[in-house]
């Protein structure tokens, strides 16, 4: 049975976490946890914290006609959890401000070890016009986040010009989400299906640095881009000369 927990400390936000552990259909030829999989559980426990505090997804749309969408992560991997282990995935709003909020995702093996911790910012978009909103603290005030007057800057990425790799997609009627877009984890496939199996076999990421630029809509017709040097791999996604998403992920030798 899952279990699912809350826990508070006095100075930072209000913590999540649930026991999970790691499926047949989450993990890769390598018995590891896919990327998309992370990002897609990460996910679900954040929107069962806003369940449990009154802040829904529906509780958003029915009061506000808004949803939260993610503008920006970094995932810090020190290892990559396998199939059939048990971990503790902990969640934190850590902060906000006028115009983003923040949330930390920590995944842990059986031993208190940290495998993964993802770094993430947030916006809230009016569905109906498609524009970002401004949070208010009414919002976000059951997550006991702290409020900034100031920006967190995310990652500098590097201006591409040349690529290694291009690689066509059709945007299919499952890649979207509720709210008419893409799924965020959908562009994470875009991205990595772009190198070999051979890359993906003989290496796994460190760090990654991803950011959302503009929505993808059903009917489009995607160009996942990389650059590959050393191991460092640049990553764009364009439909046709718009650029809607960025990465860049550092890489190690897997260990066999």
């Amino acid at each position: 049975m899952i279990k699912l927990t809350q826990e508070r400390e006095m100075t930072m936000g209000l913590k999540y976490s649930k026991d999970y552990t790691v499926s047949y259909f989450d993990a890769d030829v390598n018995s590891n946890m896919k990327l998309p999989n992370l990002m897609s559980v990460a996910l679900e426990v954040s929107g069962e914290q806003s369940s449990v505090v009154g802040r829904s997804d529906k509780y958003l749309i029915d009061t506000y006609g808004c949803a939260w969408v993610v503008l920006e992560y970094k995932f810090e991997i020190t290892r990559l959890p396998v199939y059939e282990e048990k971990l503790k995935i902990v969640t934190e709003a850590t902060s906000y401000n006028k115009f983003f909020t923040y949330r930390d995702f920590v995944y842990y093996d059986q031993d208190g070890q940290e495998l993964v911790k993802i770094s993430s910012t947030w916006s809230l978009m009016n569905l109906q016009e498609r524009k970002i909103e401004n949070i208010t603290d009414e919002i976000v005030a059951p997550y006991h986040s702290e409020k900034l007057n100031k920006l967190v800057r995310g990652n500098k990425y590097k201006r591409l010009e040349d690529y290694t790799i291009e690689h066509p997609y059709s945007v299919r009627f499952y890649d979207l989400d509720i709210n008419g877009h893409v799924n965020n984890t959908k562009y994470f496939d875009w991205l990595v299906d772009v190198l070999d199996d051979q890359f993906l076999t003989d290496y796994e990421p460190t760090t990654m640095y991803f950011k959302y630029i503009k929505e993808i809509h059903y009917g489009s017709q995607v160009e996942s881009k990389v650059l590959v040097e050393d191991l460092t791999t640049y990553h764009e996604i364009y439909t046709g000369s718009e650029k809607n998403a960025q990465a860049e992920i550092i890489w190690r030798k897997r260990n066999k």
